[in-house]
């Protein structure tokens, strides 16, 4: 799997491959310069692909055995959550590029309030001006874009956590059979159609969902919007049989032990093959670590497939960059 942009070779494949192949265990971190408190509340700044670890690892709270008396907390605005206590409190940046400006906005006003800082981000050049000012910087590797540094992004806050105690749990890196996912991921792409495409899932793995919707944005362009049963059925189910040649749509189902789940999937199947609409099912097994990273893979590799059927670049973003830019 190939593609070709400015005369060099992205091969996904291999990438996905070889980052699994070498993450058999979480990172080793160690900090210079905050001062390991009991923290309570923990502030996670990331924007686009920055912010996607943050939404994993707080639909994962449980799963990953975070203390209970441990509040996550999603920023993705242009400045952090107002009445924020002033003890007990954490703030995580993240920014794969150290040039987002709404999430350097929420730096700025840490540093002003004098809150505890960790800050994630492939740019050395911040990452040397703020151990400057003793705050502890990691830094990520380079990878094709920010969406495609979760799970690098994912380890590295899962072992800040457990180095700071916020989780109690042990937690390993499993083996993936990545052969399987892509294979699974290429075949439903070759199979798939529609311009608008709707994906839905239950509330409780909603970031899946999310997700998967990024990923089709970015990579093949798509119109792709997320939701989750059962509020879908109750509004924009109504528009489908109208909007059936435009749509395609994609469920995410679990094996939770959720009857009323599955009986409203089953009635949602019925009568969307009564109306001929396209509707695509994919299984991702229970809800923890491993079958999380199962389809976030599947995600991205089937995003991928779509985008090179269909010729897209997945990499071009000339139209937000052209925003970035006046902004």
């Amino acid at each position: 799997m190939v593609f070709e942009r400015n005369k060099k070779m992205i091969n996904l494949e291999s990438l996905v491959k070889k980052f699994f192949k070498e993450k058999r265990s979480l990172p080793k971190v160690s900090f210079d310069f905050l001062k390991k408190e009991n923290f309570k509340k923990i502030v996670l700044v990331g924007l686009g692909g920055s912010g996607l670890a943050a939404r994993m690892i707080i639909s994962l709270k449980e799963e990953i055995g975070l203390k209970k008396d441990v509040d996550l907390i999603l920023c993705q605005d242009y400045s952090l959550p107002k009445n924020l206590p002033k003890k007990e409190i954490l703030v995580i940046i993240i920014s794969y590029s150290g040039k987002t400006k709404e999430t350097l906005n929420c730096l700025q006003e840490a540093k002003r309030k004098k809150l505890p800082i960790i800050v994630i981000s492939v740019n050395s050049l911040l990452g040397k001006k703020l151990r400057k000012e003793k705050i502890d910087f990691f830094p990520l590797e380079k990878t094709i874009s920010p969406r495609f540094s979760l799970w690098q992004q994912l380890f590295l806050l899962l072992a800040i956590f457990k180095e700071l105690k916020l989780i109690k749990k042990e937690i390993k890196i499993p083996s993936l059979k990545i052969e399987g996912i892509i294979k699974k991921a290429k075949k439903i792409s070759q199979n798939f159609s529609g311009k608008i495409i709707l994906i839905y899932s239950s509330i409780k793995n909603s970031f899946l969902a999310y997700h998967l919707k990024i990923h089709l944005n970015e990579d093949g362009k798509f119109l792709a919007f997320s939701n989750c049963l059962p509020e879908a059925v109750h509004n924009e189910f109504l528009s489908l049989p109208k909007s059936k040649k435009e749509v395609g749509l994609i469920f995410l189902e679990e094996d939770e032990k959720n009857p009323l789940f599955k009986k409203h999937l089953q009635a949602i199947f019925k009568n969307l093959q009564a109306e001929n609409i396209r509707f695509w099912q994919i299984n991702f097994g229970r809800k923890n670590l491993e079958n999380y990273l199962k389809q976030t893979i599947f995600n991205a590799v089937f995003s991928f497939y779509l985008a090179k059927k269909n010729k897209e670049d997945i990499l071009a973003n000339n139209f937000l960059r052209k925003i970035k830019k006046d902004f």
